[in-house]
């Protein structure tokens, strides 16, 4: 699952996920915001193989490498997937937690409420 709110997607890149995205751009790295943007607009893979085309011939000068795009933008799509996918999982970890401890704090209120019975 993907971040969806403006606060999922800042602490998604803020934990730590702008460094992993740029280390899979490799060469295209400086330019790790352009394709951030793409994957947050849910853009598809092939769309990511045109702007690293676009990136390689605007920006870097280099001659066009299609097949090398192709490659990375695959890398990078599947690392945002599954970079997703553990920050929703640990997110939903962590809500369970809380909303079992949620529940133990209010049985605890409970029982301190309820008189001692005497047997």
């Amino acid at each position: 699952m993907r971040p969806r709110s403006a606060n999922e997607w800042r602490d998604f890149w803020r934990d730590g996920r702008e460094l992993e995205l740029r280390a899979q751009l490799e060469e295209h790295a400086p330019h790790s915001v352009r394709i951030a943007t793409l994957l947050g607009s849910n853009a598809p893979e092939r769309a990511l193989v045109a702007e690293l085309g676009r990136i390689r011939e605007h920006q870097l000068n280099a001659a066009p490498d299609p097949d090398r795009d192709a490659e990375i933008a695959a890398r990078v799509y599947a690392w945002f997937e599954s970079a997703s996918l553990a920050r929703s999982n640990a997110s939903r970890m962590s809500a369970s937690s809380s909303s079992i401890s949620d529940v133990l704090r209010s049985v605890d209120q409970t029982n301190s409420r309820e008189p001692q019975r005497r047997t």
